[in-house]
């Protein structure tokens, strides 16, 4: 895990090595290459976002579906059902005062369920090694978006979307 720390969290990327030299299958990689792989289902990725003060749920969730809707809704506009799942499921993680404290890390993992072959967004609040919530979503459509606003043209943060995409590349040289 290496983070790039922002102003209300860290964010960083893990990929396993050996999917990362799959993505990439002997090709030299560009930092857009490293993106492109990054946005395609097949290889697991974690996104982590450690909080580094106080957030409430409510602006974090919105932050990102600010970026994904209208995203998703052009992509396949039956996967908004998912985005609003995720999203109502996200800011009810606050508590009564909907804020999660400094220090709780967010994973937001990309993956295919092994039990019927399709992509998966599994969702997780944690504090410390310990899971206190999780939320699985069949949806391609729904984790494409979310590792979009992460890696995508207009990202949440240019500088972290870089400093994941040139660390990927770095990794499969």
């Amino acid at each position: 895990w290496r983070f790039k720390l922002l102003k209300d969290y860290a964010v960083g990327l893990y990929v396993d090595a050996d999917d990362c030299f799959k993505a990439f299958r002997k090709k030299v990689p560009t930092e857009q290459a490293a993106r492109e792989a990054l946005l395609q289902s097949g290889v697991k990725k974690t996104i982590r976002i450690v909080l580094a003060r106080e957030t409430d749920t409510f602006q974090f969730t919105k932050r990102i579906n600010q970026h994904i809707e209208g995203k998703i809704a052009k992509e396949r506009f039956g996967d908004l059902m998912w985005l609003e799942m995720w999203r109502d499921w996200m800011t009810e993680q606050g508590g009564y005062h909907l804020k999660l404290p400094k220090g709780i890390e967010i994973r937001l993992t990309w993956s295919i369920d092994p039990e019927n072959d399709k992509d998966v967004l599994t969702t997780e609040i944690r504090r410390r090694d310990k899971v206190l919530a999780s939320k699985r979503i069949h949806s391609k459509t729904l984790a494409w978006g979310i590792y979009d606003s992460f890696l995508g043209d207009s990202p949440l943060s240019e500088s972290a979307r870089g400093d994941i995409a040139s660390r990927m590349m770095n990794l499969c040289r």
